[in-house]
């Protein structure tokens, strides 16, 4: 009796850690379902793919304004490593300004980058084949926040 409780609570124990596991699964906005968002946020959104085809990669490419000094820019790759790459690039440029604040959550399909150079402050999103990078004062911080929260990054 004693055994078959263990089995059952191992098996229960394994299930809810797999369980828990898959809501951690993040999956990658599609460039329309990204400018939807912005444009309802109140963000300018201006389409600048034509202009970086051919770059690293580079399928999609947004550029998003509203108030202020906020921007937020969207990449869409043809892969993942394309996008790892990108991601790579532009974290390296920003240490290299020795950012005072930084937090990185690094896997194979999801990056996070955060830090603040000055008053500014730059948010690094990688999702599998796509790159999300917002960059604003740290008084509208918030707006820039909204917007990755609202498409899952």
């Amino acid at each position: 009796m004693r055994k078959k409780r263990l089995v059952f609570s191992m098996f229960a124990c394994l299930a809810l850690v797999l369980g828990l596991a898959a809501c951690s699964v993040r999956t990658p906005v599609t460039a329309e379902a990204f400018k939807g968002a912005a444009e309802e946020l109140g963000f300018t959104v201006e389409d600048k793919s034509s202009s970086a085809a051919g770059t690293q990669g580079v399928r999609t490419y947004y550029v998003c304004t509203n108030s202020g000094t906020n921007q937020v820019f969207y990449l869409g790759f043809d892969s993942k490593e394309d996008s790892y790459s990108f991601y790579n690039t532009i974290k390296e440029g920003i240490a290299g300004n020795d950012p005072s604040v930084q937090t990185v959550v690094e896997s194979d399909s999801y990056c996070r980058y955060v830090c603040s150079v000055g008053d500014t402050v730059h948010t690094l999103v990688r999702i599998d084949n796509t790159f999300v990078y917002t960059t604003g004062s740290s008084a509208d911080k918030a707006e820039l926040d909204d917007l990755l929260k609202k498409i899952g990054y």
